[in-house]
């Protein structure tokens, strides 16, 4: 729960309309830039700023999400197969994989992060690779 211990209460507040079609952008925006860097139409220090930019906005879209995946984590708490921590852990990587595959073209955030959070649990379910200790 190392994650959960470095969130600020500022981190987790909700984001506007605007402030996600920004983050999004500027995630969509790396995406690109590879290509146009070998195609020369940026500098490396336009590449290498626009990957910052990108990182940051993944990390505020992950951590802006956070309570989410804990009340979706919830419902497997009680079931005895793993620990509530495991299963954040693994709903965790389903919202990075929402935050890395996501288009503004998709519709709303929170339900497409939905498919892949509840996606990588059952996956992980289904192989066991949940352990409790």
């Amino acid at each position: 729960m190392y994650f959960y211990n470095k969130l600020h209460k500022d981190d987790c507040k909700s984001l506007s309309n605007e402030e996600m079609s920004a983050l999004v952008s500027k995630i969509q925006a790396a995406r690109h830039a590879s290509t146009k860097l070998e195609n020369g139409e940026i500098s490396l220090d336009e590449y290498e700023q626009i990957e910052k930019e990108s990182a940051e906005a993944r990390e505020r879209l992950i951590k802006s999400h956070f309570f989410f995946v804990i009340k979706i984590a919830r419902k497997f708490r009680y079931d005895g197969s793993c620990s509530l921590e495991d299963i954040i852990q693994e709903r965790l990587i389903g919202l990075m994989n929402a935050v890395e595959r996501f288009d503004s073209k998709y519709g709303k955030f929170t339900t497409y992060a939905g498919y892949y959070i509840n996606q990588k649990i059952s996956l992980a379910l289904q192989s066991n690779r949940l352990i409790s200790f």
